[in-house]
Order: structure tokens, then C-alpha cells, then sequence
């Protein structure tokens, strides 16, 4: 199923897409009475995701068009925002390009902390930041959403705390980024991390380390990947991060990106006012934002 976040007359909704995609419907028309997303992620249970996938199949009322409607940001006011950095290889081999150095495959996996006051929606405002930066670059990143409290969990285990993937671009600030010995500032500046368009739950995608993913500029294609690539794959991931920090559910984790970033061309490209930005995933749809 594919639940978003929304606003039609004025009013923040939680619904879940027909199964054609093309309309969306509240959850308490059908019967759920949970307030946000994060509520529905932390306490759906399998008999009502069920009950929820039997009446889309049997339903003969027609919802909202999904063009009638403003989707949010699925998650609008994530607790944490977990990034993994440099987890595809070509990314790697990329960023050693840059740096003038010698490929070598990390060992461990490195994470950084996204600060989001709110994320930014489908068909939402990027700000380009052209006040402190003129190095705006995209990143498309699949993102993990957990399900459940998850500490100390072994990786044959860490697939059952998902809930479900969505999509985001992880904008950075490339000069500060380079000035700065830590990435928080560069990757946490208001308005510049956008997820959507919705949450599509992990039992619909078979598998999540075989899903193309890529991005566009102004229909120009500029990351073409998959994720296939992944140095640390999921379960790895989640393991790795409950050994030390309890995960709860709607916490998200965003899982790296593939070559093709701006700072990687010749001469590199970033950002500018008017960009079109279309991050898309296999089977999770299209993330399209608009730098302003």
C-alpha cells in the first residue's frame, strides 16, 4: 500500500492511494482513526493493513484525485533523519576522483544527522540558500522508514522493522560543506530536504537492493543508478546503528547516493533558481521539487 500525508480544504489528512494510484483516501473513510502518520506507522496492525488492502480492492465509491489534493511530506516533522555517507560505490570512486586520490573501499559505514524543521513536500520549495551558498547540489537517496522500536537488533532480523520506503534528496551545500569538518550544517538547512511523494510499504517492494533509482535537472538526467551499488546494505545498516541507539518508529534512514552529483561534472553544475528536480525510485514513484 501507499500511504501519504495531504491537505485538501485546509485540513492535514492522512490517506492511502487506490491501487491504480490515481486517487487517494482518507483513512478514517475507511475506518482507521490514527492522526499522523507516525501514529498509523507505530500502531497499524497486519489485521487492519488487511482490512485496509480489502476494501481498496473492493471499493465502489471514488476518492480524491491525487491532483485535487496537496500532498506533504509523508512524514512532515521526522524525530531523525539518519544519512549514510558514501554507501554506493561509484559515489565513492566519484568523490576519490574529486579529491585526486586512489579508490579504497571503506570499511566501516559512516552516518551524519539531517536537522529538518520540516521536510519539504512533492512539488514543494527547495531554497537555493543563495545568501550563504552558491553550491546547492541533489543528491537521490532511497529512504527507509522504521516500523518498530528497534535496539540491538541482529541483521537477519533488521528487514522485520521497516515499515516502508519513500524517497528523498539529500541537498547540500557543497561550500560549506568543504569548510566545515562535519557535514550538520552543510545537509541541515531549512527547507532543503525534501521526501516523498509517499510511503510505499516494504511488503510491496520484493527487493530493495535491486531498485533504479535516478535523478533530473531540468529533464536532464543526471544520477542513474541502482541499488545494487550499496557498500552496506540495509539490514547491515540497521543493525549497525540499534547496536549503540534505540530507532523508533518513523524514524527514517536515508541510504546514500550514486555518482552523478553536480561537484562531479567538468566543469561541476549546481543548483540554480528555477531548477526542476525529479528524484525517482523503482516502485516508489517521482519526488519533483523546484529550486526557489
Amino acid at each position: 500500500m501507499k500511504f501519504a500525508a495531504y491537505k485538501y480544504d485546509s485540513q492535514e489528512c492522512i490517506g492511502v492511494l487506490s491501487n491504480c494510484g490515481t486517487e487517494i483516501y482518507s483513512i478514517h473513510e475507511l475506518g482507521l482513526d490514527y492522526k499522523t502518520m507516525i501514529d498509523l506507522i507505530k500502531n497499524i496492525t497486519e489485521k487492519e493493513k488487511q482490512q485496509l488492502a480489502k476494501k481498496l480492492n473492493t471499493m465502489d465509491y471514488n476518492g480524491l484525485k491525487i491532483e485535487d489534493v496537496q500532498l506533504l511530506a509523508p512524514i512532515p516533522n521526522p524525530r531523525d533523519i539518519i544519512a549514510v555517507s558514501q554507501n554506493y560505490v561509484s559515489h565513492v570512486k566519484e568523490t576519490c576522483k574529486l579529491n585526486g586520490v586512489e579508490y579504497i573501499r571503506p570499511k566501516h559505514c559512516s552516518y551524519f544527522w539531517r536537522r529538518v524543521n520540516r521536510a519539504v513536500s512533492h512539488n514543494g520549495s527547495i531554497c537555493l540558500h543563495a545568501g550563504i551558498s552558491s553550491m546547492m547540489d541533489y543528491e537521490v537517496e532511497l529512504a527507509v522508514v522504521i516500523g518498530k522500536e528497534c535496539s540491538r537488533v541482529a541483521e537477519k532480523d533488521a528487514m522485520d522493522y521497516i515499515f516502508g520506503y519513500t524517497i528523498s534528496n539529500d541537498i547540500t551545500a557543497r561550500d560549506i560543506q568543504k569548510n566545515l569538518p562535519q557535514y550538520a550544517y552543510a545537509k541541515g538547512l531549512d527547507d532543503t530536504t525534501p521526501i516523498g511523494p509517499y510511503i510505499v510499504t516494504a511488503d510491496e517492494i520484493m527487493d530493495p537492493h535491486n531498485l533504479n533509482l535516478s535523478l533530473k535537472v531540468n529533464g536532464e538526467m543526471r544520477q542513474n543508478g541502482n541499488t545494487d551499488d550499496f557498500i552496506f546494505n540495509i539490514p547491515y545498516i540497521i543493525s549497525d546503528l540499534s547496536k549503540g541507539m534505540t530507532l523508533f518508529p518513523g524514524d527514517i534512514i536515508i541510504t546514500g547516493t550514486p555518482s552523478g552529483i553536480g561537484a562531479g561534472m567538468n566543469p561541476p553544475v549546481y543548483l540554480k533558481h528555477g531548477d526542476v528536480i525529479e528524484s525517482e525510485i523503482e516502485g516508489l514513484g517521482i519526488l519533483r521539487n523546484i529550486m526557489e
